[in-house]
């Protein structure tokens, strides 16, 4: 997307890998304002997109 030569590399199914990115807010975070806009940022619409686009969605 800018501008770097690369190649698509075909995974077959039976060895991709699935996984599950779990954030959660800690009850006693040392910056809580911190953790907080991070999960508006991981939980927002903008963020939802790039997801999407980048393959990070649930089927």
């Amino acid at each position: 997307m800018i501008g770097n030569l690369i190649e698509l590399v075909e995974i077959p199914g039976k060895d991709n890998i699935e996984s599950t990115y779990v954030a959660r807010l800690l009850k006693k975070a040392p910056h809580p304002k911190a953790a907080k806009d991070f999960m508006d940022v991981l939980t927002s619409n903008t963020a939802k997109d790039i997801y999407f686009k980048y393959s990070f969605n649930e089927n």
